[in-house]
């Protein structure tokens, strides 16, 4: 027996700015490669942006699950990896 149920699809963005400094870069490179282990379940874009006028490195993430769960824990895990909180990225988002 089949479900035409349609499937709920969450997303989650976020850019966190790094500075310009070689430390926090190497911080986006090694959360990248974390990223790759986490749950199959959540599909992450990852992408580290350079911009050349003040030298600054970003990491923009999007998530998309269709396991709320998942996706929070996912979002956390990368989050964690950083050392940033729900907080820190809750201030981002809102400037």
């Amino acid at each position: 027996m089949t479900s035409n149920q349609q499937e709920e699809v969450f997303e989650y963005n976020c850019s966190i700015g790094f500075g310009t400094d070689e430390e926090s870069a190497n911080i986006v490179y090694q959360t990248i490669i974390v990223d790759e282990e986490l749950s199959t379940k959540v599909k992450r874009n990852v992408n580290l942006q350079y911009a050349s006028e003040d030298k600054s490195h970003n990491l923009i993430i999007n998530f998309i699950s269709s396991d709320a769960r998942q996706l929070r824990s996912s979002v956390k895990g990368i989050l964690d990896t950083i050392h940033l909180s729900i907080e820190t990225l809750a201030k981002f988002v809102e400037q």
